[in-house]
């Protein structure tokens, strides 16, 4: 039997890798889900275009609220990077 090339920490790596991708696919299956059956029900009330309509609604504010939660992630490192710098100065100045 051969022994894996791999390091544990490439290992581990790969196995948190395994189970982000798993989340993700349980989350998408879930909104995939949920918007078929949205378009299922107003299908069986006889309004299929209202279900496109909702549809392509609930998607373009989906598709905003994460994209704004990428840039919220984005602005909270960059602020708490630079309040960490400024923190550090502010300590250097005060030991002299």
């Amino acid at each position: 039997m051969t022994r894996s090339r791999l390091s544990h920490e490439d290992a581990m790596t790969l196995w948190r890798a395994r189970d982000i991708y798993r989340v993700q696919s349980v989350l998408k299956g879930c909104v995939v889900l949920f918007f078929s059956f949205e378009f299922v029900m107003y299908c069986s009330l006889g309004y299929w275009w209202l279900g496109v309509l909702a549809i392509a609604c609930q998607w373009g504010l989906l598709w905003c609220l994460l994209w704004v939660l990428r840039w919220a992630r984005w602005g909270l490192w960059w602020g708490l990077d630079h309040a960490r710098v400024a923190v550090l100065a502010w300590r250097r100045e005060r030991r002299r």
